[in-house]
């Protein structure tokens, strides 16, 4: 099984909860490093110079509500840099979809989600950032789920809506995806802090 790392989606979530069952179970995961944010095509190099095939993989990824993702990205990125404005932010943001340049940047947090969605498989199975738990049932890990927030509340919601038709248009594949994404959870979960 591999993890489609998706910056701001709760990745951090499942791959403590993949890890915790991979001890539990006494399995040695392959040292192939997927860790960073890989698109899928990207991961499927990786897995191919280790000797595999990305076909044959089960890719678990999350997504997320695009306006939240991009929220939680602002505080994450810039909750500690008071030099600009949130005008400012959000104009370097929509800028460049994150496709070019140094993926270690901050623009791999805005980097559209349907961007890493660069390659069919036949064996992907996406989840809701509100599937967390289904996500985690689903390699067989029945523990707590921790949530690992790493953004400070620097920006609000409110505090967007100036910028929300530009926002909203930067994502509307993700928009789309999200929508056509199954909820898949019977009850409403809440996740523990």
């Amino acid at each position: 099984m591999a993890l489609l790392n998706i910056p701001k989606c709760g990745s951090s979530t499942v791959r403590k909860c993949l890890e915790n069952h991979a001890q539990k179970r006494k399995m040695v995961p392959q040292s192939i490093n997927l860790i960073d944010h890989l698109s899928i095509s990207e991961m499927s190099l990786k897995v191919k110079s280790a000797g595999l095939d990305i076909q044959n993989l089960r890719v678990v990824g999350i997504i997320r509500k695009p306006i939240e993702r991009y929220l939680s990205a602002l505080n994450y990125a810039f909750s500690d840099k008071y030099s600009r404005s949130l005008k400012e932010y959000v104009g370097m943001t929509l800028t460049d979809r994150g496709k070019e340049g140094d993926k270690y940047t901050y623009k791999t947090y805005f980097r559209t989600m349907s961007s890493f969605l660069d390659l069919s498989i036949k064996n992907l199975a996406l989840y809701r950032f509100e599937d967390l738990q289904e996500a985690v049932a689903s390699f067989g890990y029945t523990g707590f789920v921790p949530h690992l927030n790493k953004s400070r509340k620097r920006f609000s919601m409110e505090q967007l809506d100036p910028y929300m038709e530009d926002i909203l248009s930067f994502y509307e594949d993700d928009i789309k995806l999200y929508n056509s994404t199954p909820l898949r959870a019977k009850q409403e979960t809440t996740l523990c802090m």
